[in-house]
């Protein structure tokens, strides 16, 4: 079962800084890009921790999972994204 809360993406999203209009259009691009390698399971447990800070602990027992597992996905998310981050800078650098 999914732990599902718009707000997570959302906020997320928008970021805490944003210096102008243009800057939030650019964040909210590289987000979505970053995001849109993960799993729908990855970045629910990526997201609950990072944005919602919640502990391992409480991601396990929110989902009822094993806290390794929690762990394992948020590491997985993490190399996903950093990949993903440096293909698209591989591109830029074309």
């Amino acid at each position: 079962m999914l732990f599902k809360d718009p707000k997570i993406i959302e906020t997320f999203s928008k970021g805490i800084y944003k210096d102008s209009e243009e800057n939030t259009s650019s964040a909210d691009n590289r987000i979505e890009d970053a995001l849109s390698v993960l799993t729908s399971r990855e970045k629910e447990i990526f997201l609950l921790n990072k944005v919602k800070l919640f502990s391992y602990e409480e991601i396990a027992d929110i989902l009822g999972i094993k806290k390794s597992t929690v762990q394992t996905h948020i590491k997985r998310a993490e190399n996903k994204m950093m990949k993903r981050k440096n293909e698209s800078l591989f591109c830029l650098a074309r």
